[in-house]
This record gives structure tokens, C-alpha cells and sequence, in this order.
């Protein structure tokens, strides 16, 4: 917790209590891990602690994944992770651009494909021009992480059913001569592949 609470300073948003693996704890580890990924080359790895919690039963409450005897709960938290780690190249993109206040981003790319994660931490959307030097192709996919509410986290008590209010969808993009256009949603956080 003390990790995330000194990413939520570094992504601008304000002190206070805030639920454990709740969205903004998301949207600032996806900020922090840009920077993870733009260094990849001093750093080796990451890992997430603690990893597992029983449902109403731990003295961890940010753990990563919430169990009971019949359901498993995915947290804000793992989705995050889950997006970094089925988006990643074999190498590290250098980035050349000048990105709004609270916009954080990071690139890899393998032989066929270029991943762009960007992270959104303004109340409003903001919309970035993404130039891609000889790539080709019609559209990009966007996996996209947001709540409009910051306090959102997913649920699981005991005996009940997962409740997710928070997940990652996935919609398209045009790619038109070369140029993304991408909306980044209200504090988000967004994979884009080409």
C-alpha cells in the first residue's frame, strides 16, 4: 500500500483514504509501471505482494486476487498487471513526444506488432495524435481499463458471487496514413496494439 500511495502522490491525485485495490490504485501503478517499462533495460522485474487473499479472512486487504470457496476476484490491480504482461514487446520503443500533464506512456514492440500503453490521470478526456513511422494497417485495438468513480474496486465477499465494476474492454481504432487518433477516456488506462 505504501508503493501505491507514493504512485497516487506522483500521478497528482490527492491524499486520503482510499479503498484497497480500488480504481485509483490501478490508474497509478499503471502510471508508475510506464516508467518500469521505459527503464526495462536497468530493470529487470517487477512483482506484486501480496498475491492471494481469502475473502473476508486476511489482514492484507490490497492483495491481487480474492478468493472464496467457489469464486475467484480479479482486483483493479490485476488487471493492470494482466494488461503489461499479454502486452509486451521484445524490445523498448523510444517515445518522441510531448504529452499533456498527467499523461504517462510507455512502447515495446516485437517483429509484428507495437504496444502503447498510456495512462490518462486527468479528470478530462484528452485526445493525442500517435504518428507511427513504417507501420502499416487499417486499425489498432485499444484495451482500455476506466471507472468513473475512483473508489471503484471489485468485490467478493465469503459466500457471495464476484462483484466487477472494474474490467478492461476492447474496441478499435482507425489507422489513417500512418496516424493514431486516440480519445484517452477520464483517467484511464489504455493498451493499444498495431
Amino acid at each position: 500500500y505504501a508503493a501505491n500511495a507514493h504512485s497516487l502522490r506522483l500521478a497528482g491525485f490527492p491524499a486520503g483514504y482510499l479503498k484497497p485495490n480500488c480504481f485509483a490504485t490501478a490508474l497509478a501503478e499503471a502510471a508508475f509501471l510506464t516508467g518500469i517499462e521505459r527503464n526495462a533495460d536497468v530493470v529487470a522485474m517487477t512483482c506484486y505482494a501480496p498475491l492471494f487473499a481469502l475473502a473476508e479472512g486476511s489482514q492484507w486487504e490490497h492483495c491481487l486476487i480474492k478468493y472464496s470457496p467457489g469464486h475467484v476476484l480479479k482486483t483493479a490491480n490485476y488487471y493492470v498487471q494482466q494488461m503489461y504482461a499479454n502486452k509486451i514487446g521484445t524490445a523498448v520503443v523510444a517515445l518522441e513526444a510531448e504529452l499533456p500533464d498527467k499523461v504517462y506512456a510507455s512502447a515495446t514492440a516485437t517483429n509484428d506488432q507495437l504496444f502503447l500503453k498510456l495512462v490518462n490521470a486527468n479528470a478530462e478526456p484528452v485526445q493525442i495524435t500517435v504518428q507511427l513511422a513504417g507501420v502499416s494497417g487499417s486499425h489498432a485495438t485499444v484495451e482500455c481499463l476506466q471507472a468513473d468513480d475512483l473508489q471503484a474496486a471489485n468485490e467478493l465477499s465469503f459466500a457471495g458471487a464476484p462483484i466487477e465494476s472494474v474490467y478492461p474492454q476492447l474496441t478499435e481504432i482507425a489507422l489513417t496514413e500512418g496516424n493514431l487518433v486516440v480519445e484517452l477516456a477520464r483517467q484511464s488506462f489504455s493498451v493499444i496494439v498495431v
